[in-house]
């Protein structure tokens, strides 16, 4: 089960993305319409859901082949906090 501090953290989280596709795009044409905060993380959602899930298969957050990308990201966080 998630703590209250990383539940706290996911919702802000999701409150800057809607805030930054507001500033970018006129409601109703936002580029993210919905937005859900999913128990488990995606991992677990595509487990029990993987036949709603596009493309139907599942490569980790930390396999290489996004070691470029979530390095980028992880900087840009640290240098907007």
């Amino acid at each position: 089960m998630d703590s209250w501090k990383s539940w706290s953290r996911k919702l802000m989280r999701c409150r800057l993305l809607r805030s930054v596709d507001h500033s970018m795009n006129k409601y109703p044409a936002l580029h993210y319409p919905e937005l859900y905060i999913l128990k488990g993380g995606y991992r677990d959602f595509y487990r029990s859901h993987q036949e709603h899930c596009e493309p139907q298969s599942y490569c980790p957050m930390h396999h290489e082949e996004h070691r470029t990308e979530l390095l980028r990201c992880r900087t840009h966080s640290r240098a907007s906090a």
